[in-house]
C-alpha cells in the first residue's frame, strides 16, 4: 500500500466501473427506438458491403484465368518449352493457345519465362529441404531402434531434389 486508507481492491472497482462506464457509452446503436432501421445506417454500411463485392468478383475472375503454364505435363498443358531467359532452360508445358498469347509479344513472354524459372527453383528449394528433413528423420529412427541396415540404407539415400539444385547453382555459376 503507498497511501494510507487506500486499498487495492477499492482502486480496482474505481477503474472497472470508469470501463463498464465508458464501454456502455460508446456503443453503437444502428436502429431506431421503435425498431427501424433508418436510412442513414445503411449509408454507413454502403463502402463495407462494396469492399466485400468487389473483393468477390474479382477473386471469382481470378479463378477462372487458368495460368499460363504448369512445370509438368498434363492433357491441358501437352506442349514441351524450355526458358530462353537465362542459361537455366527450364523446361516448363503450355496449352495450345499460348502461342497466340504469349510467343508474339517478347516482353510479356519474357515474364512468363521469369515466372517459371522462379516457381521451378522455389520447387527444387522446397524439394531438397524436405528430402534433407526425411533424411535426417529415417538417421533418427535407424540410431534410436539401432538398426545398422536402416542407419545405412539411410545415409545412402539419394536427395534428387538436391541434385536438381546442385546442377542449377552449378548452371548459375558458369554463366
Amino acid at each position: 500500500m503507498f497511501f494510507p486508507g487506500f486499498s487495492n481492491s477499492n482502486v480496482r472497482v474505481h477503474r472497472q466501473r470508469h470501463f463498464n462506464n465508458a464501454r456502455h457509452q460508446h456503443q453503437f446503436h444502428f436502429a431506431r427506438e421503435d425498431g427501424q432501421a433508418d436510412g442513414n445506417d445503411i449509408m454507413r454500411l454502403l463502402p463495407l458491403f462494396l469492399i466485400i463485392i468487389v473483393y468477390m468478383i474479382s477473386s471469382i475472375i481470378t479463378s477462372l484465368q487458368s495460368p499460363a503454364y504448369q512445370l509438368r505435363p498434363s492433357s491441358s498443358y501437352p506442349h514441351a518449352r524450355r526458358t530462353e531467359t537465362t542459361d537455366y532452360h527450364v523446361p516448363y508445358y503450355v496449352s495450345d493457345s499460348f502461342a497466340k498469347e504469349y510467343a508474339s509479344d517478347r516482353h510479356t513472354l519474357y515474364q512468363v519465362e521469369r515466372r517459371v524459372e522462379t516457381e521451378y527453383i522455389n520447387y527444387i528449394q522446397n524439394a531438397c529441404y524436405e528430402e534433407k528433413v526425411y533424411k535426417q528423420r529415417d538417421i533418427q529412427q535407424a540410431r534410436w531402434y539401432n538398426n545398422e541396415a536402416r542407419l545405412k540404407a539411410a545415409h545412402e539415400k539419394r536427395l534428387p531434389g538436391c541434385e536438381a539444385l546442385e546442377k542449377l547453382q552449378e548452371q548459375a555459376r558458369g554463366r
